[in-house]
């Protein structure tokens, strides 16, 4: 009965890390969707800002490089978000007891889902998206 209790709690344990887990990696993507479509955004805009300039013989240098410091910044909130993804990960693996298996020495990371990848891998072996 001990053994049917453990059993028990450690699948609702593994159930609430894996359900919060997936609920906070599901808002970090969507944030950096976000971040991503804002910067198209402000590329769009650059590239508009450029133009016009030319055609109207004026200079816009200064306007561009704000965009472009704020583009920086957006990739700079991406790459944290990243981070933290990964951070999540690894406390999954700490929390369930699967904290044995380390990343490889060498790794690629998912940028969906932040999972340590072989370096010959094209997908990512956790949610199967394209690795870089």
């Amino acid at each position: 009965m001990a053994d049917l209790k453990a059993s028990i709690s450690k699948g609702l344990t593994t159930i609430n890390v894996k359900t919060s887990n997936f609920m906070k990696q599901n808002e970090i993507n969507t944030y950096i969707s976000t971040l991503e479509n804002e910067i198209k955004d402000l590329k769009f805009q650059i590239g508009d800002m450029m133009y016009s300039a030319k055609a109207n013989g004026t200079n816009c240098d200064e306007d561009v490089a704000k965009l472009l410091d704020t583009i920086q910044g957006k990739y700079a909130l991406i790459d944290e978000q990243n981070k933290e993804k990964q951070e999540l990960a690894e406390k999954e693996k700490q929390i369930l007891g699967n904290a044995g298996a380390a990343a490889p020495a060498q790794a690629k990371y998912c940028t969906k889902c932040g999972h340590p990848n072989e370096m010959a891998y094209k997908f990512c072996e956790k949610c199967g998206n394209p690795l870089q």
